[in-house]
């Protein structure tokens, strides 16, 4: 069996304000504890009106002021948790986990709006193929298999939006892609990555069985012969079917992670002392 596994990325957390008075006082507090972390530095960018949390010279995170018909709020935004680049890794948890620590601790009300959950396979991206399961009457497919490449790197969008406003308005997007060129990674790796943006989480917020349920909706596949992967998209085209997929072809998410991952970000703490606790 192929080696595979189930990986948390990209994460967005939105802390609610009442008005902008607060989120002045919520946004203080909030800097004040990502500096006393010594995690990371931060550092206004004028050019795109945020901060950036950096480790060195690598942006870990943005954290942003927002006001939407009245409502105010802060955004905070990880780029990434899981580059293979350990040191950076280890941070980028340490900082989310810290910071969700301090936001359970104040009993500032925040939700997720945005969460990568991803299925990383150690083999070529020509040896993985994903079908939608739940096609959405008003969203555009791409065709199975279809491969655009940006950067020189190969990938596959799902779901085809090319307007940059559909796709901020998407309550979710797929895609798979090669993460190893990507990340210039010194071993082949793809990526199968379901996004769920900020709309999903308007209704689901940290629901374990729905964020699980929604990777549901996409058959993520192995072959190890590229013939019979192309057998099952000439099946799949003419009869919309899957027969010729074996249990051994399916790379299943592990719901594990996800509601370990849950579980830390909600109920980790500040203890009396300072330090972080995340309960057992």
């Amino acid at each position: 069996m192929i080696k595979y596994n189930t990986v948390i990325d990209s994460v967005a957390l939105h802390i609610y304000c009442n008005n902008k008075e607060q989120q002045h006082g919520i946004m203080q507090q909030v800097k004040g504890w990502i500096v006393s972390t010594r995690i990371v530095t931060i550092k206004f960018d004028d050019k795109i009106k945020k901060y950036k949390l950096l480790r060195g010279n690598t942006t870990l995170a943005t954290l942003t002021q927002n006001a939407s018909h009245s409502n105010f709020y802060i955004r905070i935004r990880f780029a990434g948790l899981k580059s293979y680049k350990e040191k950076q890794d280890i941070a980028s948890y340490n900082l989310i986990v810290s910071i969700a620590a301090f936001l359970n601790t104040t009993k500032y009300k925040y939700r997720l709006a945005e969460l990568d959950i991803a299925i990383d396979c150690f083999c070529p991206f020509e040896n993985m193929l994903v079908v939608c399961n739940a096609k959405k009457a008003n969203v555009v497919y791409s065709p199975l298999d279809y491969v655009q490449y940006f950067n020189r790197v190969p990938t596959s969008y799902i779901e085809q939006y090319p307007h940059i406003q559909q796709r901020k308005n998407a309550v979710s997007r797929a895609y798979l892609y090669d993460k190893g060129s990507k990340e210039k990674l010194p071993y082949t790796l793809t990526r199968f990555e379901l996004k769920l943006q900020n709309r999903y989480f308007l209704k689901n917020d940290f629901d374990v069985a729905s964020i699980v349920g929604a990777t549901n909706n996409y058959t993520v596949l192995y072959f190890d012969n590229i013939l019979i992967k192309e057998c099952v998209i000439h099946e799949y085209n003419t009869h919309k079917s899957l027969r010729r997929v074996l249990p051994h072809n399916r790379l299943q998410i592990d719901s594990k992670v996800v509601s370990t991952f849950i579980k830390t970000i909600t109920t980790a703490f500040v203890d009396f002392y300072g330090e972080i606790i995340v309960p057992k």
